[in-house]
């Protein structure tokens, strides 16, 4: 899920479930000044957050 802080907060308070239940593992900051997360659920495997943030870090190195 990528979106603001902001809206994964109000998804979740709409849902009647803690802006604390998600925690913002790797941050993206696009061109238009806007800050956005992505956003996994807590017990997802190890493993996979690795393999995901090793792709945006690839794709932040392949931009720059």
């Amino acid at each position: 899920m990528v979106e603001t802080i902001n809206s994964i907060e109000n998804r979740l308070r709409s849902l009647g479930l803690p802006s604390n239940l998600l925690i913002p593992v790797f941050k993206l900051e696009p061109e238009a000044g806007i800050k956005l997360c992505f956003a996994i659920s807590k017990g997802t495997n190890s493993e996979i957050i690795k393999r995901i943030t090793e792709a945006f870090e690839k794709s932040l190195i392949e931009k720059n």
